[in-house]
């Protein structure tokens, strides 16, 4: 797997955070990674505010969005917000690692065609795998 990543905020998380769980994911999901690719964007709300209005028509900053791409061996591309995760975080009392891994982590799954938007039946096996994937690599004292 090869990870390319954008860092525009300074945020302070190395490659290695995004790479240790990707790994993680490919495999609990007994995936092979050694051909896919994956580009990852730490920005800001302003940054995200102006994809989320150019491709899904919401003229609001998210915390995450994912852009599958699905040619040759590059999975896509993920968006993350760090304005947007630090406030999460403090919203929900975790450390910023915690969020942005979960949101690392929802983007992943997004490009692997998981979606929580079809059905309840579909949110349900993406939110609980996000969750135990999560809880996993806390136990691992790979996220706080």
């Amino acid at each position: 797997m090869e990870l390319f990543y954008t860092d525009e905020v300074d945020s302070g998380f190395k490659i290695e955070f995004f790479e240790t769980i990707a790994k993680y994911i490919f495999q609990h999901l007994y995936m092979d990674d050694n051909e896919i690719e994956i580009s990852l964007l730490l920005t800001d709300d302003k940054t995200m505010q102006g994809y989320n209005k150019e491709y899904r028509e919401k003229d609001t900053p998210t915390d995450v969005l994912s852009f599958p791409l699905y040619e040759g061996t590059l999975l896509g591309d993920i968006a993350i917000s760090l304005d947007t995760a630090k406030k999460q975080a403090k919203e929900a009392s975790i450390e910023l690692d915690r969020e942005i891994a979960f949101l690392f982590i929802h983007g992943l799954l997004h490009l692997l065609g998981y979606d929580h938007e079809t059905c309840e039946a579909d949110e349900k096996e993406m939110f609980d795998l996000q969750e135990n994937i999560l809880k996993e690599l806390i136990k691992q004292k790979l996220v706080s």
